[in-house]
C-alpha cells in the first residue's frame, strides 16, 4: 500500500481479519484502516451475541491499533459516508448472500481509487462467487484459497443478473 493508504474492511465482526490487515499496514506511513460492521453477525448463525457484546469483543481485540476507525453501520450506509475515489483497498467480507455482495460492490466501487484493490472473502460460496462475477469478468478476478481480488472496475453485467434471477425464480417454482 502507498503512504497514507486508506483501507476499508467491510465485515469485521470480532476483529480477526482486522488484526491481520492492520499488521500488514503497520509500516505504511499515515495509513488509515476503516472497519465497517453492524456487529449483529450473520443472520444464518445460531450463536450470535448482541451487537453490544460483539462490539466490546471487537474493541478488546483491536485495542492496540492506533490508525483504526470504526463505522458501526450497514455497509451501504457506511459507503455513503466515504468520499468517492478515496480508498486504496477495500476488503469485502460482510453478509455472503448474492444481494448483499452485489450491493457491497456497487456501494464501494465508486469509493476506490483508479488503481485501487478490491478483495473479499469466501470465494466459492454461491452468493459470493455469483455476486463478484456479476460485476467482474472471471479473467479479471484472481483467487487464492477463499480470497478473491481484482483491480478491475466494477461494471454491470446484465447477463449474470439474468442468470441469477432465473435460477432464483426456478427455485421458487
Amino acid at each position: 500500500m502507498p503512504p497514507a493508504a486508506v483501507v476499508v474492511e467491510v465485515g469485521s465482526y470480532q476483529g480477526r481479519s482486522t488484526l491481520a490487515i492492520a499488521e500488514g499496514l503497520e509500516d505504511v506511513a499515515g495509513a488509515e484502516l476503516v472497519t465497517v460492521d453492524t456487529f449483529a453477525g450473520d443472520p444464518e448463525w445460531s450463536d450470535i451475541a448482541t451487537p453490544e457484546d460483539t462490539r466490546a469483543i471487537f474493541e478488546r481485540n483491536t485495542a492496540g491499533i492506533g490508525f483504526l476507525r470504526v463505522i458501526q453501520a450497514e455497509s451501504v450506509t457506511a459507503a455513503a459516508q466515504v468520499r468517492d475515489t478515496s480508498i486504496d483497498w477495500v476488503f469485502i467480507d460482510g453478509l455472503h448472500d448474492y444481494r448483499n455482495v452485489v450491493a457491497d460492490i456497487r456501494a464501494w466501487g465508486p469509493k476506490m481509487k483508479r488503481s485501487g484493490l478490491m478483495t473479499g472473502h469466501d470465494w466459492g460460496r454461491a452468493g459470493v462467487t455469483d455476486g463478484v462475477l456479476r460485476w467482474f469478468p472471471r479473467d479479471e478476478v484472481e483467487v487464492e484459497h477463499s480470497i478473491w481480488m481484482t483491480r478491475g472496475t466494477p461494471r454491470l453485467r446484465p447477463a449474470r443478473l439474468f442468470k441469477h434471477e432465473a435460477k432464483r425464480l426456478l427455485r421458487r417454482a
